[in-house]
């Protein structure tokens, strides 16, 4: 994956699924709660590939260098941030589980607030390398 974070956000992505399954199987053994599992799968896999990819496609369609600035970068660390909160901090005993929810839920909504932040002004502008498509 190397330096390259709008690469390796995906990878990270596609990884949340095995782990997303690893633990659907836990919760039908009954180790951890069926809705820690889901959330592996929707915030880890479905979200972070989401992020990559909105950053991605809107970078080359608006004529941008595909490399992830601090913007994106901020935007995929809280995603994953919010897919670690979510999956494993209900898991440390002794916790309240709203407190991970709501964690989990402010990391999403900055990533997706710092997402427009950046990228609103992007995507009303014209293109940056001049072409008309």
């Amino acid at each position: 994956m190397g330096n390259r974070p709008i690469v390796w956000m995906l990878h990270v992505s596609c990884l949340w699924i095995p782990a997303g399954f690893a633990m659907l199987a836990l919760s039908v053994a009954g180790v951890v709660p069926h809705s820690l599992a889901v959330h592996v799968l929707t915030v880890g896999a479905i979200g972070g590939a989401i992020i990559a990819m909105v950053t991605r496609t809107a970078l080359g369609h608006t004529g941008r260098k595909l490399v992830a600035g601090p913007w994106e970068r901020l935007c995929y660390w809280l995603m994953i941030g919010a897919t670690l909160l979510r999956a494993f901090g209900p898991l440390i005993p002794g916790t309240p589980y709203g407190f991970w929810l709501d964690a989990s839920g402010a990391c999403w909504i900055v990533a997706l607030l710092a997402y427009t932040i950046h990228y609103v002004p992007i995507l009303i502008s014209p293109r940056a390398d001049g072409r008309a498509d």
